[in-house]
């Protein structure tokens, strides 16, 4: 089966993470060896094949600015939504739900639903993750209800604009969900789904009365943990991470055992762990015992009371049942050879109040990230003679004090970046000469106070840019004759002919040697392009655009990128396909 379309939820986004996605969609299965990041031609064809088929929402000024610049950032723009929680919380929800389709077309659509407790970025921490599948039938199922309208009501929080196509494709997501049978897990025979801070008024959850608890959660609310206390005649576990067990060690006291990992279970390689990436403990899971079965309740929400009790963040939880016969109780999870206790250690409150925590510096940054987050900010782009000229524009003054901040387009290095002492609306931010393939409304951050630091992107309206931007980028991708080449194969490659397609160094393994005498020969070209006429001919039309796009484009040296080889070829085609249409 192939991608169709899907929408993703999180809270935090990192862009290099996401430019991998469409990737592993577009190609599931290769198995490649390399990172999938450096070969911005598979990449570019990746992005075009699926970028308009996913939708990303996530929390606005949480997406990470990345030290080095892609040429490819901008075309994740017309994926990412920024959002924000109705009620002032977080939009914390965190969700996948894909749809497959057969090649054919003949099979039902297969949907899958994937919630974790992991964001969209390459942290490394102990996370949680439940992923089911199922296929449309004819009926509503009543338990889908909350996931459907979750779906629809997305636009709901983002200020950009959805286009026609993808506010469709949601709506066939949210219908198809809606009567859609699930395969549960092994041993479960329930599914129930809540979604919580996104009504008329602030939702929280908590669930109904239980033998036993267990409760996994990195962060912890004083509030929460008192209100899951009284509705468990029996507390068995609460597993967090210490420093949050510190702040509020009496509300722990009725739990048979507090718990945090091993600090040799954190991570694995302490000097491979970039900075700003979450470590430990991430997960999150309710473990609940009631009569004959067992509530696992996973998902988004931590036991904070801006979650659970006061229901202002946007979160999503999946509660499966089964009979606790089988699939185990809370203390299950905690003894046992299938449990995790090998990676556990009982929790030790300090012997006396512990230092430390964030600094005043960065409590000022993250305020300040903060604000700036809500801004009202735009780009501006113009032409001139010798490229593109942005800037950077506010509505208001926003005053740094003694906080330093660069700001650069996504698509530059940080070399580049512009340092500024305030915005002013008098007083744009002007970036320079860009060229086209560097416009972006993708735009970094990074605040400096002191030691600390705080880096940030936001995805801004950008006026004025230019129209061509994609195919500048496209030409800044591939820039011989051996990338087009590459680039021209995987747009008449079969899916299943793409494992067959070489990712580096094309032209030695197919035999085109340096281009300096040799001919397309080697290539079945007018084979992949007769079968393309005759089973998919608007693979043509792609070929056909590409063409269009870099008939006057050089290579590195000079030469024409598109071969006469090539050409010679490919003017069969056309004038058969102009025939074709004149008929």
């Amino acid at each position: 089966m192939r991608f169709a379309m899907g929408v993703v939820t999180t809270y935090s986004l990192d862009p290099t993470i996401l430019l991998s996605i469409p990737l592993h969609l577009a190609w599931l299965g290769l198995g490649d060896s390399q990172d999938p990041l450096t070969d911005p031609i598979r990449l570019v064809e990746a992005l075009r094949r699926v970028a308009s088929r996913l939708t990303v929402f996530s929390e606005r000024g949480r997406m990470q600015a990345p030290d080095r610049p892609h040429p490819l950032y901008g075309l994740l723009e017309g994926m990412i939504h920024e959002s924000v929680a109705p009620h002032g919380g977080a939009f914390h929800a965190k969700l996948w739900l894909l749809r497959f389709v057969a090649n054919e077309g003949k099979d039902s659509p297969l949907l899958r639903l994937v919630v974790p407790s992991r964001n969209l970025t390459s942290d490394r921490s102990w996370d949680l993750c439940l992923q089911m599948e199922g296929k449309p039938e004819r009926g509503i199922m009543e338990a889908n209800k909350p996931l459907s309208g979750f779906i629809a009501t997305l636009p709901k929080f983002t200020s950009k604009s959805l286009t026609e196509e993808r506010t469709a494709e949601l709506g066939v997501l949210s219908r198809e969900v809606s009567r859609c049978r699930w395969d549960l897990p092994k041993d479960f025979n329930e599914a129930r789904f809540h979604v919580l801070g996104t009504g008329r008024r602030p939702t929280g959850w908590l669930p109904e009365r239980s033998e036993e608890m267990g409760v996994i959660s990195p962060f912890l609310g004083e509030q929460a943990l008192k209100a899951l206390q009284k509705l468990t005649d029996k507390p068995v576990f609460v597993l967090s991470r210490g420093e949050e067990m510190d702040r509020i060690p009496s509300v722990l006291s009725s739990f048979e055992r507090c718990l945090t990992l091993n600090s040799q279970a954190e991570v694995s390689d302490v000097e491979d762990v970039r900075l700003g990436q979450l470590q430990g403990l991430h997960a999150k899971a309710y473990v609940l015992k009631k009569g004959w079965d067992t509530h696992l309740v996973i998902g988004s929400a931590n036991a904070t009371d801006a979650a659970l009790v006061r229901g202002i963040n946007v979160e999503i939880l999946v509660e499966l049942i089964g009979r606790y016969s089988k699939i185990g109780r809370p203390e299950s999870w905690i003894s046992g050879e299938k449990s995790l206790q090998k990676i556990l250690i009982d929790y030790t409150p300090p012997k006396s109040p512990l230092e430390g925590g964030p600094t005043p510096d960065a409590i000022k940054l993250e305020t300040m990230a903060t604000n700036l987050s809500k801004m009202e900010l735009e780009l501006h782009c113009a032409f001139e003679t010798d490229g593109w000229t942005l800037t950077l524009h506010s509505t208001s003054v926003f005053k740094l004090d003694d906080i330093t901040m660069d700001v650069r387009p996504l698509s530059i290095a940080q070399e580049r970046a512009i340092t500024v002492s305030g915005l002013d609306p008098a007083q744009p931010v002007d970036f320079g000469i860009l060229a086209a393939a560097e416009i972006t409304s993708l735009t970094a951050f990074r605040l400096r106070l002191g030691e600390e630091e705080a880096c940030f992107a936001l995805d801004l309206p950008l006026h004025g840019g230019p129209e061509d931007r994609d195919q500048a980028i496209l030409r800044s991708i591939l820039r011989n004759r051996e990338a087009f080449v590459r680039y021209l194969l995987l747009l008449l490659a079969d899916w299943g002919q793409l494992q067959t397609i070489p990712t580096s160094t094309m032209g030695n393994i197919i035999g085109l040697g340096s281009w300096g005498s040799e001919s397309l020969t080697d290539i079945p070209l007018f084979e992949m392009l007769a079968q393309a006429w005759a089973r998919e001919p608007e693979r043509l039309d792609e070929v056909a655009a590409m063409v269009e796009r870099l008939h006057d484009a050089t290579g590195e040296h000079g030469e024409p990128i598109l071969p006469e080889d090539f050409l010679e070829v490919w003017r069969v085609f056309k004038t058969a396909m102009a025939n074709e249409a004149a008929s």
